[in-house]
């Protein structure tokens, strides 16, 4: 699940993609290693209000500081910053591979990206 999202730190805010995805999502995908910690199970299953960020995202929010345990707001809503994916660069077509944040699945669905909760709880299982 997909959608765009303004985030924002003190003074600073950056507008980038917000994708929901599950644990197994960042143990098996071979683009996003993350070099910190990163949500859980019971992260999805409470919707917690814990994201991954990439690197533009928090090199944009954060400068050369290191955000772990650092909190942002999205749609209003105050996150834990769990971590910090590795850098990636440019995609073959040009984009950012760094500009995201990945956010539980539940948590994108139900709180972020607008879908109810019949429908988020079908995505999650």
């Amino acid at each position: 699940m997909r959608g765009g999202v303004q985030v924002v730190y003190g003074n600073n805010n950056w507008a980038t993609s917000v994708q929901g995805v599950t644990p197994d999502y960042m143990t098996n995908s071979r683009l996003h290693n993350v070099i910190r910690s990163v949500f859980t199970t019971q992260d999805v299953d409470a919707a917690a209000k814990t994201a991954v960020l990439g690197e533009t995202v928090a090199r944009n929010l954060f400068g050369d500081s290191d955000p772990p345990v650092r909190w942002l707001s999205l749609k209003m809503f105050p996150f834990t910053v769990a971590g910090v994916l590795t850098p990636k660069g440019q995609s073959p077509t040009g984009q950012d591979q760094d500009d995201v944040i990945l956010l539980p699945i539940s948590t994108a669905t139900q709180k972020v990206l607008g879908a109810n909760k019949a429908n988020a709880k079908r995505l999650v299982r």
